[in-house]
């Protein structure tokens, strides 16, 4: 199995817990292991978790102002480090691309939605806590 450069990894966590910059985010995480093979090489094919997907749709839809035909997430994929476990892939939503990168140990991520014909892309950061399932007793 391919090594990632934990450096790095603890750089893209710092960034993402606490830079108000939110296009520094995604260009370090674009830039750093964008089109890394290593990187790639070490996450494999998976699922978003449930509450992670709702928390997407839920923020495609603030930057539409509410008007979102379908969210779609594409070739997700998933790193297990010792400690976290990285989850990013493609977004679609109106026909415009974006990318969705979610920091498990952190319950932290951003989704990052590219403007077209001189639009601005679009930056949110998103928290996704997880719930504990509730149980009645009778």
């Amino acid at each position: 199995m391919a090594s990632v450069d934990p450096v790095r990894i603890a750089d893209f966590k710092r960034l993402l817990a606490g830079e108000k910059d939110l296009a520094k985010i995604t260009y370090y995480f674009l830039d750093h292991f964008g089109d890394d093979p290593e990187f790639h090489d070490a996450c494999e094919i998976a699922d978003a978790p449930e509450a992670l997907s709702e928390a997407i749709e839920k923020v495609i839809a603030a930057i539409f102002g509410g008007k979102v035909r379908k969210v779609e997430l594409r070739a997700v994929q998933s790193l297990v480090l010792s400690d976290s476990r990285i989850i990013h892939g493609s977004i679609v939503a109106n026909r415009k691309a974006g990318l969705f990168v979610w920091v498990e140990d952190l319950e932290m991520g951003i989704v990052t939605v590219a403007g077209s014909d001189g639009e601005l892309s679009h930056f949110a950061r998103v928290t996704v806590t997880p719930q504990v399932a509730k149980s009645k007793v009778n």
